[in-house]
């Protein structure tokens, strides 16, 4: 068997986390996270791994540096070796640099930064390395579509070879030029907003396809969807079977609705809540459904009065990638949608 589990994780009142493993026989043969977030001495995406004994993670990626896709990060990015592929936002070092200077505090002190610093860290060594493999990406501020492409897995049964295919859309330069500009003229103001930057993670193995967004904005959108190679528009015009919805489906995300309403359905979509926001928009929600078989919430989509049990959800999707199944699970607060409580 050749199966892929992802696990959506997401925190009460704000943080979320993706982990996908590739196994063969119950051994992982491929790790990934995609952001981070931990409360108080929780962290799912540390426990998930253990669980499944990977001391080593295979990718490592940072969407954007906001508090509610980072905190914990520090401790994944521990588990990183030379092989690891690490993935950070174009621009992230002199951005929080800027930041700090203008705000006039000791980032040694921040959560966030915690985890940029153990980053920073492990990239600087990896320069220094005298390994050819360095697998560092999205640090030139170019414009990039960084493939990985060089893994496959082989049925022994059939001789079929089962590509993994991941692209990653580092955020555009010209953005990140608008972005530094903005934030001179709101220096007053004070205003920061880190979405600009957020990547957009695409993953491919077999049949099976998997859009993963971070908190992608819509001129990375417009100027990304512009952009797309023979091979991007074959992975978009069919179905997706596993979306990770942007912005906790606030109104922020219909812009990735309307990017990608060439694509038929998404076999199943996942969002998170924050609710500072009251998030995910009811609405929204809705018209997400439409647009997929399933709908997944790491939280009541409407909060409930008093504390809930847990402070975190999980969804898990479980695919057979030789005989083409999908099994879902929802852990602890995460729910499926229901289509009367939303439409």
């Amino acid at each position: 068997k050749l199966i892929v589990e992802i696990y959506t994780i997401g925190y009460e009142p704000m943080g979320e986390s993706i982990v996908f493993l590739i196994k063969g026989d119950d051994i992982v043969l491929f790790s990934g996270v995609i952001d981070c977030y931990e409360k108080g001495k929780i962290n799912k995406t540390l426990e998930i791994l253990d669980a499944n004994k990977v001391k080593t993670v295979d990718y490592i990626c940072l969407t954007h540096p906001d508090e509610d896709h980072c905190v914990g990060l520090d401790k994944i990015i521990k588990k990183s070796g030379s092989e690891t592929y690490l993935v950070y936002p174009n621009g992230l070092f002199n951005l929080l640099i800027e930041e700090s200077s203008r705000k006039k505090k000791d980032v040694k002190d921040s959560r966030v930064l915690k985890s940029i610093k153990e980053l920073s860290g492990c990239l600087a060594k990896r320069k220094d390395s005298k390994t050819k493999s360095k697998r560092i990406m999205g640090c030139s501020g170019k414009n990039e579509i960084i493939a990985l492409n060089e893994i496959s897995f082989k049925s022994l049964s059939t001789g079929n070879r089962y590509p993994l295919i991941i692209n990653t859309y580092t955020p555009i330069s010209e953005i990140i030029d608008r972005y530094a500009a903005k934030h001179l003229l709101e220096k007053k103001a004070g205003k920061t907003s880190h979405n600009d930057l957020s990547i957009v993670t695409a993953i491919a193995i077999g049949d099976f396809k998997m859009l993963l967004c971070g908190d992608v904005e819509k001129d990375t959108l417009e100027l990304w969807t512009r952009q797309w190679k023979p091979d991007d528009k074959i992975f978009f015009s069919g179905v997706i079977d596993y979306l990770k919805i942007p912005h906790h489906t606030s109104m922020g995300s219909e812009d990735l609705l309307q990017s990608l309403e060439k694509v038929g359905i998404f076999s199943n979509s996942v969002t998170t809540v924050f609710r500072k926001k009251s998030l995910p928009d009811v609405e929204l929600l809705g018209r997400y459904k439409k647009k997929s078989d399933k709908v997944y919430c790491t939280g009541k989509v409407k909060q409930e009065k008093g504390k809930t049990k847990e402070n975190w959800g999980i969804v898990k999707l479980t695919v057979d990638i030789f005989n083409r199944t999908m099994k879902s699970e929802v852990f602890s607060n995460a729910c499926e949608v229901n289509k009367l409580l939303i439409l």
